[in-house]
């Protein structure tokens, strides 16, 4: 279940030298550049103050593009898939029980498996290959079909996650990508 709400999340905690201490990554910025396809600097800097999903689906489309520069087909393709998994490899982290886990908890809520299973939602003849990322981007990529509920299969029909706040902004980005005609390059 997903409510709208405005306050700030976090995506871990960071070393800063400037104070001798850790502080919190904000997890999201809804005034980013790259949102709209444009050059951010604050993304391409790494900028501490700058969204954790940000910076990671901005630097996973520029690989993703560096990687497919000979292949016109595949290179809009796969930049797209390539932001799209680094925006949605964290949704989990917009949970209570995510941002208390950060602040102490010893609770592990899981925090992948949601992204995951919106990949599989939203794009349902190609969602599996940003859901395996996803999916794995802590525990490497895993079994497809296995006899216990850790594997990709069992995540993918997971139910007993935690209750999502997503910012009203990425509300309206989501269904921006769920309208992408998305297609795999021919070979």
């Amino acid at each position: 279940m997903v409510t709208q709400c405005t306050p700030e999340f976090f995506a871990h905690l960071i070393a800063d030298n400037t104070i001798g201490k850790q502080k919190f990554e904000l997890l999201y910025s809804d005034n980013c550049d790259a949102l709209n396809g444009h050059f951010c600097k604050d993304c391409e800097s790494f900028n501490e103050n700058h969204g954790h999903l940000n910076k990671v689906a901005y630097h996973s489309k520029k690989f993703a593009l560096a990687i497919f520069k000979s292949d016109l087909d595949a290179h809009s393709t796969f930049s797209q898939l390539a932001y799209i998994q680094g925006l949605w490899h964290d949704l989990g982290k917009f949970s209570k029980e995510f941002q208390s886990r950060i602040r102490g908890d010893t609770h592990r809520p899981d925090h992948s498996t949601i992204g995951a299973q919106q990949a599989v939602e939203s794009f349902p003849k190609i969602g599996h290959l940003i859901a395996f990322g996803i999916a794995g981007h802590h525990t490497g990529l895993m079994d497809t079909h296995t006899n216990d509920g850790s594997c990709y299969k069992g995540r993918i029909q997971k139910t007993d996650l935690p209750k999502l706040y997503l910012p009203e902004a990425f509300d309206d980005i989501n269904k921006r990508f769920k309208q992408l005609p998305i297609e795999l390059p021919s070979s």
